[in-house]
């Protein structure tokens, strides 16, 4: 046993330099997990990871992040109040330049493909003057296509499959306004068929211009930054980044072979990936393991799709239409 946990430090050691991270003493926190692709919830793992990584990995160090942000750290304006949003960081104000990346598109009906595509869409209608809201989304040869997309479907190039995505705002959620105006770019891309996922190909973001980057919203950024290109971070690119985190990946971990051992070492390379990349972290359920508690907050930012509310509605009318025949 002594071998193999030394085995395992080794490995993980020699995986440093892909991910740009350095060696300090060990530290510890807890985490969770869930099951499905595009799900948000599951049961939580056993003992958040920590006592069985003590157990499997006790001569592991922690990894810690190098300082790697060009900017300055925001300045709080005098005689603002702690909860005050700060300038950096507001994404409401009209005039800023806001890209949501993400890492899967329509037509595959993937939570991340279908909400950030929703959250672009409706964020557009609030710009003005030079604000502009950017969806970055991934891009697929033929033959992935046809093993993600239903039904085999294949575009030729981006334009086609942009015209489709716009064709959905229009048709399907009924955002005529965006389905116009907003901003679409694209990224080289593979799919991996063992982890049901797709990954960048190459530096992302070099493709976005500097005039441009002001805030980035990084749907899943731990999935996003697993294979991350070297190049300059997404912190040193933006003056704000959000992390929304969508998935369990513990669970998928889990069941593979070896996926104890798995799962842990996941649990904290998915906290590295978000504490290097990410000023606020968003999870969409407490379900989802601990990534970094100064700056996470659990919030439902999906919202409600006006179709469900129609089926309520319709639901209550024929309620009060049989109760009013019953009084009759």
């Amino acid at each position: 046993m002594g071998a193999f946990r030394r085995a395992l430090g080794l490995a993980l050691l020699l995986a440093l330099p892909v991910t740009g991270l350095r060696v300090r003493p060990w530290r510890s926190n807890g985490g969770g997990v869930s099951r499905r692709r595009g799900t948000e919830s599951g049961d939580r793992w056993p003992g958040g990871g920590d006592d069985l990584l003590r157990e499997l990995l006790p001569e592991i160090p922690e990894l810690d992040f190098p300082v790697t942000r060009a900017r300055p750290p925001p300045q709080r304006p005098s005689g603002a109040a702690l909860d005050d949003t700060m300038p950096s960081s507001d994404l409401a104000a009209p005039e800023r330049r806001i890209w949501i990346v993400t890492t899967a598109s329509l037509p595959w009906m993937t939570g991340t493909a279908v909400n950030p595509l929703l959250r672009a869409a409706h964020l557009t209608s609030s710009r003005r003057g030079d604000g502009k809201i950017t969806l970055m989304v991934p891009f697929l040869d033929r033959k992935d296509q046809k093993r993600v997309f239903p039904g085999g479907r294949v575009f030729e190039d981006e334009a086609a499959q942009e015209a489709y995505l716009r064709t959905w705002l229009r048709d399907t959620a009924d955002l005529k306004s965006a389905a116009e105006t907003l901003d679409i770019r694209w990224y080289p891309a593979r799919y991996h068929p063992d982890y049901g996922s797709i990954f960048p190909m190459g530096d992302i973001i070099q493709l976005v211009p500097d005039a441009e980057a002001d805030i980035c919203v990084l749907e899943e950024p731990e999935h996003l930054n697993w294979y991350r290109f070297s190049g300059p971070s997404w912190k040193s690119k933006f003056q704000h980044v959000v992390g929304v985190m969508h998935t369990n990946y513990l669970v998928y971990s889990v069941g593979e072979a070896a996926g104890r051992v798995k799962a842990a070492l996941l649990l904290y390379i998915n906290q590295w990936m978000c504490r290097a990349y990410c000023d606020r972290i968003i999870k969409l359920s407490s379900v989802l393991q601990d990534y970094a508690l100064e700056k996470e907050i659990v919030c439902n930012v999906h919202g409600v799709r006006g179709d469900f509310l129609k089926i309520g509605d319709g639901v209550a009318a024929a309620l009060r239409r049989r109760a009013a025949a019953a009084a009759a």
